[in-house]
């Protein structure tokens, strides 16, 4: 016993050094390009707060695109309200709220899977674990944690769609009311964020709702989150909003190019994946850990090859809207947070589901010698993070360097100097003087965004937002 409370103390302890970095750089937040445009907006409706809320999100419907729940948030004007602090407190507790709905999620799947509780506690924070790992090491946390516009668009939606996946886990074991009341909300919720995130969310609802219907033949009252989340991304899809946006970067809407393009795609992430190693890390801490623990599950196992095929369909599914919508360009930062997170989650699934089905039939009997060979194996793929230096560059222990070496602080004085420069000017026309950064210079942080252009939007909308005729930046190098 004191050695399991010894392995989950040190489990904890890593899972601490990889989410308080990310917590800790929010405290650096300034506000940063759309901070001020939707201020902008705001000023042009003449009506009280509430009112103003609502016809944002209907004109954001109509002429941008369908996300409603993400409107509504992004309407709400936090550093023009609340100033820097509350910027910085909302930015921290969305992204805390991101890490508990994703811990509470796998621990939904392992529930869904009737693992045991004493041994689910170990599972969830090694799966969270190895899961993080991956996910912070394929993408770039800039606008999903540091940017209150990618909160409001992704941050909180995915939030919310964890939380609608958790709850309807929750209901297989519990059978509370409650958590059908809470997923449905979440659900809607989350169906009003990005269309990958509406995509995301139903894929995951829509296997639990018919394996539990195919296999163990019963629908229950948690159905009603897979149907909430259903028609939000109905009315999400359908939005005029969408199709306006579209036409910015295609006159047509290439259904067949898009079905190819996400195929390769996913198809590219899936291969680069397992290449670098961290899939790999993934695969062989999911399956081992479930196989040994799933000997006695009352689960039951029984399309393997469907299931998995399905998982595969899920990632799919998540990059198709995106893919359709930017006519096969690249996927920005944000969207690919999304996919990655839904490759650790589809995979999670599905190689616990393999292992739950091998364990079952007996397939393997593990040794110890197995067990070396298999970690040999991971090494030699993930013999990148053997070194010390490259280790470093895993995002929240390149954020504590660049923290501890005072870049955040630099950074984030320097951008409220240049706020500050705009405030106190008594010029219409004002030239903001900065220092150009350093390149060694690292953060996650956003700077506030203008430039030499004095017609460039974000310059446009600062001006605006400060009463100003023009605002440009003239770059001091010495």
């Amino acid at each position: 016993m004191k050695i399991d409370r010894m392995k989950k103390a040190i489990l904890y302890l890593v899972l601490i050094s990889f989410i308080g970095p990310i917590l800790y750089a929010t405290f650096y937040v300034v506000p940063f390009a759309d901070d001020f445009s939707k201020v902008v907006t705001y000023k042009t409706y003449d009506c009280g707060l509430l009112e103003y809320l609502f016809l944002n999100v209907i004109d954001f419907y109509k002429t941008w695109q369908g996300t409603y729940f993400s409107a509504f948030v992004g309407g709400i004007l936090t550093y023009y309200w609340g100033g820097l602090s509350a910027l910085r407190f909302v930015m921290f507790f969305t992204s805390a709220l991101f890490f508990v709905s994703f811990y509470g999620c796998i621990q939904g799947v392992l529930e869904f899977y009737k693992v045991s509780k004493e041994k689910r506690r170990f599972m969830e924070v090694l799966y969270v674990l190895v899961a993080l790992f991956f996910l912070l090491n394929q993408t770039k946390t800039e606008e999903i944690f540091y940017w209150h516009t990618g909160m409001s668009g992704y941050t909180l939606p995915l939030s919310c769609a964890l939380i609608s996946i958790t709850c309807y886990f929750k209901y297989e074991i519990k059978q509370k009311k409650v958590w059908v009341i809470l997923g449905s909300i979440m659900a809607i919720f989350a169906a009003g964020g990005a269309l990958d995130i509406s995509a995301f969310t139903c894929s995951v609802l829509l296997f639990a709702i018919v394996y539990n219907f195919v296999v163990r033949k019963s629908i229950e009252r948690n159905i009603w989150i897979g149907i909430c989340a259903f028609i939000g991304s109905f009315i999400n899809a359908i939005a005029p909003g969408n199709f306006v946006r579209h036409e910015l970067v295609d006159s047509e809407i290439r259904l067949v190019g898009a079905l190819f393009a996400t195929a390769v795609r996913v198809s590219d992430t899936i291969a680069d994946s397992l290449r670098n190693g961290l899939l790999l890390l993934l695969i062989v801490v999911v399956f081992l850990v479930a196989y040994h623990n799933l000997k006695t599950s009352e689960f039951e196992f029984k399309y393997p090859g469907v299931v998995f095929i399905y998982c595969l369909f899920g990632i799919y599914i998540t990059d198709f809207p995106v893919l359709l919508g930017y006519s096969f360009r690249l996927l920005p930062d944000r969207c690919v947070f999304v996919e990655q997170l839904a490759v650790v989650l589809w995979f999670v699934i599905a190689f616990i589901y393999l292992a739950g089905w091998s364990a079952k039939k007996k397939m393997f009997e593990f040794r110890k010698e197995w067990y070396i060979i298999i970690v040999l194996i991971c090494m030699i793929h993930l013999s990148n993070y053997l070194s010390i230096t490259n280790l470093m560059e895993f995002t929240p222990y390149k954020i504590t360097t660049n923290i501890m070496n005072g870049n955040f602080a630099r950074v984030s004085n320097r951008q409220m100097d240049v706020i500050s420069q705009i405030e106190n000017s008594s010029e219409k026309d004002v030239v903001v003087y900065e220092y150009l950064s350093d390149e060694t210079e690292w953060t996650t942080i956003s700077r506030v965004g203008i430039t030499e252009d004095a017609e460039h939007w974000i310059n446009l909308a600062v001006a605006d937002y400060y009463d100003k005729n023009s605002v440009v930046v003239q770059y001091i190098t010495d």
